[in-house]
This record gives structure tokens, C-alpha cells and sequence, in this order.
């Protein structure tokens, strides 16, 4: 599944709950949001995260929970995402 298209275009969003919509990669429009502070991904089927997910200033909380999640992108939580609130199993 993917995003409508113009998602990016909305600047001004501060939270998305995209749970439980059988999500199988990370919707790349998201970094284009650069308001979001939370982004709740949980109970998809996504098992990697971009790197750019990184530098997204205002995203504070990201909700992984339930995602069949790589151990490379769990190391790469531990390491690049310390600064953030990651909820992730």
C-alpha cells in the first residue's frame, strides 16, 4: 500500500497514525513532512527504515510496534535514533 498522491505536500502535519494498514515499506513521502513530531507505524509489516528518517528535526516519537523489524534496522534504531522515542519489539 502506499500514500495518496500530494501527501508530501502536506507541510503542515504534526502527527500520522498509519496502524495496522499492511504497510510493507516505510512511505518515503513521510520525510518529505518536515512538522511531524509522531509517527505511529505499528502492527504493518515493515521491516526496514530509511536513514534520512534521521534527520527529520521535528519528529519526536515513531511507534514501530508489531513490525517484523531486521536486526539492522534495530541496530540502526540503538545507534542513529537515540534521540528519539522508538517504540519498537
Amino acid at each position: 500500500k502506499s500514500l495518496p498522491k500530494g501527501f508530501s505536500s502536506m507541510s503542515q502535519l504534526e502527527e500520522l497514525y498509519l496502524r495496522s494498514n499492511d504497510i510493507d515499506i516505510f512511505p518515503e513521502e513521510v520525510l518529505d513532512c518536515n512538522n511531524l513530531s509522531i509517527i505511529d507505524l505499528s502492527l504493518n509489516n515493515i521491516t526496514t527504515l530509511p536513514e534520512s528518517v534521521s534527520s527529520m528535526k521535528n519528529l519526536q516519537k515513531i511507534n514501530l510496534v508489531g513490525n517484523p523489524l531486521s536486526k539492522k534496522t534495530i541496530k540502526f534504531i540503538k545507534s542513529e535514533l537515540s534521540h528519539l522515542t522508538v517504540y519498537y519489539d
